[in-house]
C-alpha cells in the first residue's frame, strides 16, 4: 500500500459532497461487491469465446465515476496528475477504455487534468504514476472459485506498488476478504497461504479508508448500471 509520505494534494468529494478522499489519504477500497441499496453484485458472465478474460460492469461505471471526480479534484487545485488504471483483465481494459472514450467524445466532462492510461498489471510492470486505480474484476459468490490469476502475489505487488501517491483499490470486498494467496517462503523451500486481500482491507479498515459503491454512483449512474445489469442475466442476487 502507498508510503504514507506521499501526498497527492487532492480532495475527493462523494455523491454526498463530502470529502471521502483528502490530502492525508494515500489508499483506498471502494467496494464493487454492493449496489448503493445493499444488493450483492457480481462480475459479468461472457460469451463463448472470450477465453479466460474477465469483465465488471460495476467496477466500470464505478472506476469512470472515480475519474471524474479525481478530474474536478485536480482542477480545483489547479494541478494536473497522471493516473495509471491497472486491470487484471484484458477485456476489462477494454471496456474502461470504451467508456472513457465516450465520456471525452460527448464533452460531458473535462479530464484536461489527467494524462491516464489503462492497461493490465503485467503491461504496468516497471511503470509508475502519481494516482493509481487497481480493478480487481473478479467478484463471484463463492471466493473458491475465483481464478489463480488475482492469487499471484507478483501481481498483486506490481498493482498495489506503481502509486506515487495515491491508490485506489476498487473491487468486491466480500469476495476478496476471503481469497489466500500463496506466497513463497523465505526460509525453506515451498509456499505458505495468507489472505493478503484480508490483510489490506482490514489495514484500511482501521484507518476509515474503505467505503462503499454509494461514494461514488449517483443517480444517474446507478440509472445507468441497473439498465445495464438487467441485461446480463445472473448478475444479481439477494
Amino acid at each position: 500500500v502507498a508510503d504514507q509520505r506521499m501526498d497527492a494534494g487532492l480532495t475527493v468529494f462523494g455523491e454526498d459532497h463530502s470529502a471521502f478522499v483528502t490530502p492525508q489519504h494515500h489508499a483506498c477500497w471502494i467496494d464493487s461487491g454492493r449496489l448503493p441499496d445493499g444488493t450483492r453484485v457480481f462480475e459479468d458472465p461472457l460469451p463463448e469465446g472470450i477465453g479466460n478474460s474477465a469483465k465488471n460492469t460495476m467496477e466500470q461505471i464505478e472506476i469512470v465515476e472515480l475519474v471524474k471526480k479525481l478530474a474536478a479534484a485536480c482542477r480545483l487545485a489547479k494541478t494536473k496528475k497522471t493516473l495509471g488504471i491497472i486491470c487484471f483483465y484484458r477485456q476489462q481494459v477494454r471496456e474502461i477504455k470504451k467508456r472513457l472514450r465516450d465520456i471525452r467524445k460527448a464533452g460531458t466532462c473535462d479530464l484536461s487534468y489527467l494524462s491516464y492510461t489503462v492497461n493490465t498489471v503485467d503491461r504496468f510492470q516497471g511503470q509508475e504514476r502519481n494516482i493509481i486505480i487497481c480493478s480487481l474484476t473478479r467478484s463471484k459468490p463463492n471466493p473458491e472459485k475465483i481464478s489463480t490469476f488475482v492469487k499471484a502475489f507478483e501481481r498483486i505487488n506490481v498493482a498495489f506498488s506503481r502509486a506515487q501517491q495515491l491508490l485506489f483499490i476498487v473491487g468486491a470486498a466480500e469476495t476478496y476478504r476471503e481469497i489466500a494467496v500463496p506466497l513463497p517462503r523465505l526460509d525453506a523451500e515451498g509456499t505458505i497461504t495468507t489472505k493478503v486481500y484480508g490483510s489490506i482491507l482490514q489495514h484500511l479498515e482501521e484507518q476509515g479508508c474503505v467505503f462503499p459503491s454509494s461514494r461514488l454512483i449517483g443517480r444517474r449512474a446507478l440509472e445507468q448500471l441497473q439498465k445495464e445489469l438487467q441485461t446480463r442475466k445472473g448478475r444479481l442476487s439477494a
